[in-house]
């Protein structure tokens, strides 16, 4: 749940340093268009936490 609330401001330092990157190696930054890349960034770690939650074992069920 904490990793859910925390995905957006992953995507967004995620989203700058993607932009440093960039503009280290000559991109024109004004070019880039930062939203669609922050989003592009909060679905893939959303896919990611999804897939984690359903390969995660499924919990035994107790037997009395």
């Amino acid at each position: 749940m904490l990793t859910l609330l925390f995905s957006p401001m992953l995507a967004y330092f995620l989203m700058l340093i993607t932009i440093v990157i960039l503009a280290s190696i000559g991109v024109d930054v004004r070019t880039i268009d930062t939203l669609t890349l922050t989003v592009v960034y909060l679905q893939c770690i959303w896919i990611v936490q999804l897939i984690r939650v359903l390969k995660s074992k499924p919990k035994k069920e107790r037997t009395n």
